[in-house]
């Protein structure tokens, strides 16, 4: 007697257990069929009771419902970040020497500020890294002019990379794949896209040939336009720089470097946007890649940059042959050339991807035909204030030795 009593017992118990959450769950619905009333005209039971329960029990089931639902299917990372999760920034890189001469160098500097409004203007922000004298972008008056409105500009992370003349060149094209290293601010899924200053995106169309599926993957832009190189016995595809584009987590992922960048204290450059001695880093890197010493002149150490983001796309994409790499062939006919610049001053750039801007930026020819360009993608007082801008440092440069 006395087992059958616990046997009695323990399976009520457990009786209860199972029915409980299902009672709860639906006791909005139990509530219902307590206020059951007959309907006068019909031989049918209505389920009605007072407007005033009746709203209480709709909020008090439809609350219990939501948050079973949530208990049930809502992942861990979710919850946690609903409201915390923000859509990554995307940085255009942009780079420059310091000119040096009063005619000569002139082309990177003196179209940043408008390159710079080219990127934010199709949604970007810019990372902008000058090398060379930082006392010379102090002194003149023209790179002066240039600098205070990069430095005012919201939209833009300033660092200048202070480094020999003889290799300054160099340096602003290869330090500008490693920023995601030195860059201070840089969240690990912003999206970070090479360019150049001489280089536009143009409109719609230019973004959607950099746009990507997911950020967990790398677009490679006009992936085939230069053939191969040789390396350790390896057919490596040579890629260039502009517009290769990956989150700032998988460019470290793929560049491998961090023990270089070890010791580099991000948060000092903050305050004066300046860094010394990177070069030196970026040197080394360099050399134990290649064997090669890129304190050497440009002519010697072109081309640096992109060999080694192609030798280590080549090598992640053996490592992990599923990762997405996305190569965009590009369009024909997408680029306004520098080198088959349009006779006719209306041409159309709507079905254009981009533009490459003509040498010797400060000749009359040149300019003219940047102005053209401008004039078609600003408007307004933007574009009025960047050519007053432009027009204003022409005639600094050509004012002062």
């Amino acid at each position: 007697m006395l087992t059958f009593k616990r046997v009695s017992l323990a399976g009520f118990i457990l009786v209860t257990l199972i029915w409980m959450p299902f009672f709860y769950h639906f006791r909005g619905e139990i509530n219902r069929l307590l206020f059951v009333k007959l309907n006068k005209k019909s031989d049918m039971a209505i389920f009605t009771y007072p407007k005033a329960l009746m709203a209480q029990f709709d909020q008090d089931n439809n609350t219990t419902i939501q948050q079973n639902k949530k208990m049930k299917f809502e992942p861990n990372s979710l919850k946690q970040n609903n409201h915390s999760v923000a859509s990554p920034t995307k940085y255009a890189v942009i780079t420059s020497s310091t000119p040096i001469k009063r005619w000569s160098n002139w082309d990177y500097a003196f179209r940043l500020p408008i390159t710079v409004e080219v990127y934010i203007k199709l949604n970007f922000k810019c990372i902008v890294i000058i090398s060379g004298s930082f006392s010379r972008w102090t002194s003149h008056p023209a790179l002066r002019v240039i600098y205070d409105r990069l430095k005012k500009n919201a939209n833009v992370k300033l660092m200048f990379l202070e480094t020999a003349i003889k290799v300054q060149t160099l340096m602003a094209m290869a330090s500008r794949i490693f920023v995601p290293y030195f860059i201070p601010g840089l969240k690990p899924e912003d999206i970070v896209m090479m360019t150049d200053a001489d280089l536009w995106l143009l409109g719609q169309r230019g973004l959607e040939y950099v746009s990507f599926n997911s950020s967990s993957e790398i677009l490679i832009t006009n992936a085939f336009c230069c053939g191969n190189f040789q390396l350790d016995g390896l057919k490596i595809p040579h890629y260039a720089m502009c517009h290769i584009s990956m989150s700032a987590n998988q460019w470290k992922d793929v560049l491998k470097v961090d023990s270089y960048f070890r010791d580099v204290n991000t948060t000092e450059y903050v305050e004066n946007g300046r860094a010394k001695n990177l070069d030196k880093i970026i040197q080394k890197i360099f050399f134990d890649t290649f064997g090669v010493n890129p304190n050497v002149p440009v002519g010697i150490g072109s081309y640096l940059d992109e060999k080694m983001v192609s030798k280590r796309i080549y090598e992640y994409q053996k490592l992990h042959p599923s990762f997405p790499i996305k190569k965009k062939r590009f369009p024909k006919n997408g680029r306004v050339c520098r080198l088959h610049w349009p006779s006719d001053p209306k041409f159309n750039i709507t079905e254009k991807v981009d533009a490459h801007l003509p040498d010797n930026a400060l000749s009359d020819d040149s300019w003219n035909k940047t102005r053209t360009l401008m004039e078609k993608v600003f408007e307004g007082q933007q574009l009025t204030d960047l050519l007053n801008f432009a027009n204003n440092v022409s005639v600094l440069i050509k004012n002062t030795k």
